[in-house]
């Protein structure tokens, strides 16, 4: 239910250049209506139709924003539902999510993306934006009736009732002269492509990265140039039609290698990365434990310190949680047979604020920024990203405090491999639209 609000004595974000300044914060009727140094003096404080949330020592943050989630609804709801998976993300301080299309059945069709689009605005608890297939059923060979009809509406006027984003997430695009197609329609239509790049050929099977770690545990390998050479080709392709695509979960050097190279040449893009490929190497791996079978694979620590490299130089603008629930039946069958994935809404911000902030790679401002205003202006959200009067009541309340992951999470799913570990950094409350959505104290 939404209630105005009244946060009181936090210290407020402001902007990656400005960082943070102590004011409270109001919110009427789902949107931000005043920043003060004390809002007492407009008898605020006594009106029993505002709520009133004491954020004292603590940092109010725009509400987060993740370019790439799986909420697993429709079809494969005993890993999540709509409900838990929206619940988990407000949990990790996440007001709006771009949902993935790898659901069963794959969203490829018009009329399945607006019944799944519906039933999200139902049963949701923060703001959700439902990706569609590129591709009729991942095949790779034929465009969707959704990325067709949508392109069609685009190019009639009607912009407001089609998916932002397409993305055969998933499943690697490996028929160059469709993507040029699927390029060509996304700039016409304004399209944002999110590209899981993977070469299947060269995964081969693979479970691991090809490293150290899969020698040692005697698992198949995943090289990175399974990676990088479809970052190549797409964004070569993608440069002859004057589009800019998004390279999503990118986790090796060889493909930040190769952004580098053509970024010189003006070659435009935009990128992520994942908390879990930022916080963990191939070392950190656990052969008994399949929470860290994701897919790209954690690589070595000279891929990591590229990525956040990469990161530094604003080569990788945002975030992906790449949220990726499955059952516990499904996980515990070895690290050969297991699905890909993990979940990753709840742990994010303490991800992030422990492996980029705390070792100095980049500052907390800079963090925020990057899960806030710079995937808001990726998505063309208006409104969102920053705390300032008519902009969406989106808000995280966070503190710094050192916590220790445990295995009880608002996800339907488990599948961390953050239990156990320590973070610095963790939701306290989170605001959608000006409803209280998750408070970890009640």
């Amino acid at each position: 239910m939404k209630n105005d609000i009244i946060i009181k004595g936090g210290n407020v974000f402001i902007d990656a250049q400005h960082g943070f300044v102590k004011k409270d914060v109001l919110i009427k009727n789902g949107y931000i209506s005043n920043l003060s140094d004390c809002l007492e003096g407009n008898n605020i404080s006594e009106d029993k139709n505002i709520e009133s949330v004491d954020a004292t020592d603590k940092f109010v943050l725009p509400g987060f924003i993740d370019i790439h989630c799986h909420l697993r609804d429709p079809g494969q709801t005993h890993k999540e539902t709509t409900l838990t998976g929206t619940k988990s993300a407000a949990a990790g301080g996440f007001t709006y999510v771009v949902a993935m299309a790898n659901t069963s059945p794959i969203i490829d069709t018009y009329e399945l993306w607006k019944s799944t689009s519906s039933h999200q605005k139902t049963e949701g608890v923060i703001k959700i934006s439902q990706a569609g297939a590129i591709t009729e059923k991942f095949s790779g060979e034929i465009l969707s009736e959704i990325f067709l009809k949508s392109s069609k509406l685009v190019s009639s006027g009607d912009k407001h009732d089609t998916p932002i984003v397409f993305s055969d997430d998933g499943c690697g695009f490996n028929n160059p002269q469709l993507f040029k197609e699927a390029a060509s329609l996304a700039k016409k239509a304004g399209f944002l492509l999110l590209l899981h790049e993977e070469n299947l050929s060269l995964v081969n099977k693979g479970v691991i990265h090809d490293g150290e770690k899969s020698k040692k545990l005697n698992l198949p390998g995943i090289s990175s140039s399974s990676e990088s050479v479809c970052v190549a080709r797409d964004l070569i392709i993608s440069h002859e039609v004057d589009y800019s695509p998004h390279f999503t979960h990118l986790s090796s050097k060889q493909s930040i290698d190769v952004l580098i190279g053509l970024a010189q040449s003006n070659y435009k893009f935009s990128a992520d990365t994942t908390p879990h490929h930022l916080f963990f190497s191939d070392k950190d791996i656990d052969g008994t434990s399949t929470n860290f079978k994701v897919n790209p694979p954690i690589r070595s620590i000279h891929d990591q310190n590229a990525l956040k490299e990469a990161i530094r130089q604003g080569l990788i603008e945002c975030f992906a949680t790449d949220h990726a629930p499955h059952s516990a039946k499904e996980k515990d069958t070895g690290f050969t047979n297991a699905p890909f994935g993990a979940i990753a809404f709840e742990t994010a911000f303490g991800a992030l604020y422990s492996s980029l902030v705390i070792p100095g790679w980049i500052s907390f401002p800079q963090l925020v920024s990057m899960l806030t205003h710079k995937p808001a202006s990726l998505l063309h959200l208006e409104n969102s990203g920053y705390i300032k009067p008519g902009f969406v009541g989106d808000i995280s309340i966070v503190d710094l405090h050192k916590w220790t992951v445990k295995d009880a999470f608002a996800s339907k799913s488990n599948n961390s491999p953050f239990i156990g570990k320590t973070l610095s950094g963790r939701v306290l409350k989170t605001i959608s639209e000006g409803a209280i959505v998750y408070d970890r104290e009640n």
